[in-house]
């Protein structure tokens, strides 16, 4: 980000199974997803 002023974010999820991936997008680990967009509109802000 700082060498081409482009946010730059890195997540990935590994699950073992589909109840995993679901409680990833909503259950007890709250919205991974969700948490990633924020963090790439707060490394926007920082951008700007």
């Amino acid at each position: 980000m700082l060498k081409y002023e482009v946010p730059v974010i890195f997540g990935v999820l590994t699950t073992d199974n589909f109840i995993q991936a679901e409680e990833r997008v909503g259950g007890k680990h709250g919205h991974k997803g969700k948490q990633a967009a924020e963090t790439a509109l707060r490394m926007i802000q920082l951008a700007l």
